[in-house]
């Protein structure tokens, strides 16, 4: 066994999943704090950062072992994955109204085999040493129980707050002793010092970094140019219209961050020494834990616009929908600047130093403009007092939106290509 060995995504995953059972833990001392929207949410970011990393991680370790092994792995980063599309599918299934309850039982299901496969996919990995493998195999099912037990059992803990804590906590702890575990044996016979360098995967990366951005154009331009086609106008299907790019508008953003994340966690695939490794992982947090954030908050957001809440469920649906207003973009664009420095680096060690100035230029810019266009949005525009305020405020938010991303999304591009390009090569000598 070698916990060095271990892909360093998947590490972190399973260090993540840990800090989540200690903040359950420190949480439940706060009862205010344990009910808050803003903890839940952050919360659910976590998570998604937590399983986005594990996928890729577990993909990593596919490329270290042999046939069987490399078969479990990619089962587990399947699973894990599936996990992430089932989040998307819930919240469709939250909207839907009276098909919800009958709908989410079967998903309850669904995510209950994804979870096993990404344990059964872990123990085929490990199975060189079929005892670790076993032990880890019950570690892994006492977490993930089947969904009519814990139908009976959560009942019955209802009016024993202590005995849910510790269940729940036991189940992160357990996720995740049993991922450090099973990777730690299947890498155990790989040598030191072994990696597979691949640096098409720098390309395809950037190549789904770039798209992931285009995709986020839309996001951004949906809202503004919406408000702007039904100004002056105070029909009910206009605000509906506007209700309904909102969350449009919610759903492509979360599957932009995906994108980005995605793209960050494939460029570090490629192991290439160039590219700095430390910002690009901070990168890739940063974009999950903000595709997670948002995806959360659709359903609640729709709630708001469409729903029949009222009164205090009125008002915490409106919180949850608003929460993380600042800090999520904040986070996005920290995302979007770590990831230009890493490329940054990568250029002047290609010894593309246009490419390197843009990189710093872009990071630069992006904030700039970010910032600018959320002071526009969150403080300029509510004290708008006429439509001709209102039209020239949203105008300049979207300039700045969409100068933003643009840049990013042709830098994105452009570090494709220089992927494309092999890397010059001192010549050598015959000394005869």
């Amino acid at each position: 066994m070698s916990w060095s060995k271990i892909p360093v995504a998947l590490r972190i995953a399973a260090v993540a999943t840990l800090v989540l059972a200690i903040a359950s833990l420190v949480v439940s001392a706060f009862p205010d704090l344990a009910i808050a929207p803003r903890y839940w949410i952050g919360r659910s970011g976590f998570a998604y950062m937590a399983k986005g990393l594990a996928i890729y991680g577990a993909l990593e370790l596919a490329g270290l072992v042999r046939t069987r092994a490399a078969v479990g792995a990619k089962l587990a980063a399947a699973g894990w994955a599936a996990t992430i599309a089932l989040g998307f599918a819930q919240t469709f299934v939250a909207m839907t109204g009276s098909w919800k309850e009958p709908i989410y039982t079967t998903l309850q299901w669904v995510w209950w085999i994804s979870l096993i496969a990404v344990g059964a996919g872990l123990v085929i990995t490990a199975w060189r040493r079929p005892i670790i493998a076993i032990a880890g195999g019950v570690l892994w099912l006492a977490a993930e129980r089947p969904p009519v037990f814990d139908n009976w059992m959560w009942p019955q803990l209802l009016n024993h707050p202590d005995a849910r804590l510790v269940v729940s906590t036991a189940q992160l702890v357990l996720q995740a002793a049993s991922v450090l575990l099973l990777a730690a044996a299947a890498v155990g016979d790989v040598p030191d010092g072994f990696v597979i360098r691949d640096l098409q995967r720098v390309r395809w990366g950037h190549t789904r970094i770039a798209n992931a951005l285009w995709l986020r154009v839309i996001a951004v331009s949906a809202l503004p140019l919406v408000t702007l086609m039904i100004m002056g106008s105070q029909s009910a299907a206009s605000f509906k219209a506007l209700g309904y790019a909102m969350v449009v508008a919610g759903l492509v953003n979360a599957v932009s961050f995906l994108g980005v994340g995605f793209g960050v966690l494939d460029t570090l695939r490629g192991n290439q020494p160039e590219i700095p490794r430390f910002p690009l992982y901070l990168a890739a947090a940063g974009a999950l834990w903000c595709a997670g954030v948002t995806l959360y908050q659709v359903p609640e957001l729709y709630d708001s616009l469409f729903g029949e809440h009222s009164g205090f469920l009125a008002e915490r649906t409106q919180d949850e929908a608003s929460a993380f207003a600042i800090l999520l973009p904040l986070v996005a664009s920290a995302a979007i600047v770590l990831w230009t420095i890493a490329v940054g680096a990568f250029a002047v060690r290609r010894e593309n130093f246009g490419l390197s100035g843009r990189a710093h230029r872009t990071g630069m810019w992006f904030v700039i403009l970010w910032v600018a266009n959320l002071g526009v949005m969150q403080w300029l525009l509510p004290e708008a007092r006429s439509d001709g305020s209102v039209m020239l405020l949203l105008l300049l938010a979207l300039a700045c939106g969409l100068v933003a991303i643009v840049n990013a999304a042709r830098l994105a591009r452009d570090t494709a290509e220089l992927a494309n390009v092999p890397q010059a090569t001192i010549p050598t000598a015959t000394v005869l």
